[in-house]
């Protein structure tokens, strides 16, 4: 089965963020895209993390995450110092992927559609 050109920019956009966060901050980057909205964590490196002040007293990892549906929230228990720009470009770059997801997912749903219909 061949790959959509819908899907390949989102599995870029994906790689994009996570190689942006790699080398700008010190989170990584993990998509969910199983179920609606998409979400998309950052949590601190984990070599960073062991005694950090991000890990709570029952050993969870706090993480920020950015929710894209029809509108974007972001939710964030992280305890980081982080500039305003930096923090926009992560949250725009995590809309993209999110915007490509849907994109990727209704071409998907076309195609099996068409597919279907033969």
């Amino acid at each position: 089965m061949e790959v959509s050109a819908e899907k390949k920019e989102y599995d870029a956009a994906v790689e994009r963020l996570c190689k942006f966060c790699q080398e700008n901050t010190e989170l990584e980057c993990s998509v969910d895209d199983s179920k609606y909205p998409i979400c998309i964590t950052f949590l601190p490196n984990r070599q960073l993390t062991l005694f950090s002040e991000n890990v709570d007293e029952d050993g969870a990892v706090n993480d920020m995450t950015v929710i894209v549906g029809l509108s974007t929230k972001v939710q964030n228990s992280l305890n980081f110092k982080m500039s305003s720009d930096l923090l926009k470009k992560i949250i725009k770059k995590a809309e993209k992927v999110g915007m490509l997801y849907y994109h990727a997912f209704r071409a998907e749903a076309d195609k099996e559609e068409n597919e279907n219909s033969l």
